[in-house]
């Protein structure tokens, strides 16, 4: 009688991809909601969540940057809604593009809120974006560079 093989260990990078699937699905109010990790070229299928590739190695900043932005995506979900947002959406493109930062900031407020951990989770995707993008240097007296220093 022959013994199959112990199945492999998950990573740490793999449990974390799946407590944040999970954690994400019950942020979002969505029990089969589809997430997929992966790049921002991939196309995921149509109303499904993309999440960004979990980042390795995973260090303290980087958990909380991954969460921030998941935790961003699915209040989002949970909190948005498309027809009142067109209805009241402006018409000029700054103002548009203010309103759905204002928009996507309500949403996060309304997590931020219900849990601490949370807030700090979205504080760490905000401050990597906002660096990435220069948004509070350079760039600031830019349109879109005050939009997000004003996220």
């Amino acid at each position: 009688m022959s013994r199959a093989a112990p199945p492999a260990r998950a990573t740490l990078e793999q449990s974390f991809e799946r407590a944040l699937i999970q954690a994400t699905r019950a942020l979002a109010g969505e029990k089969g909601l589809t997430i997929i990790c992966g790049t921002h070229g991939a196309s995921p299928p149509v109303d499904a969540l993309l999440l960004p590739p979990v980042p390795s190695p995973l260090t303290a900043p980087a958990v909380a940057r991954a969460r921030g932005q998941a935790d961003r995506l699915a209040l989002r979900r949970a909190h948005f809604d498309e027809h009142i947002h067109a209805r009241y959406r402006p018409a000029g493109p700054r103002a548009r593009e203010l309103y759905d930062v204002l928009e996507d900031m309500r949403c996060q407020s309304l997590g931020a809120q219900a849990m601490t951990g949370i807030a700090l989770n979205l504080e760490a995707a905000l401050v990597e974006q906002l660096e990435r993008s220069d948004a509070l240097g350079a760039q600031l007296a830019r349109s879109t560079g005050m939009v997000q220093a004003l996220a």
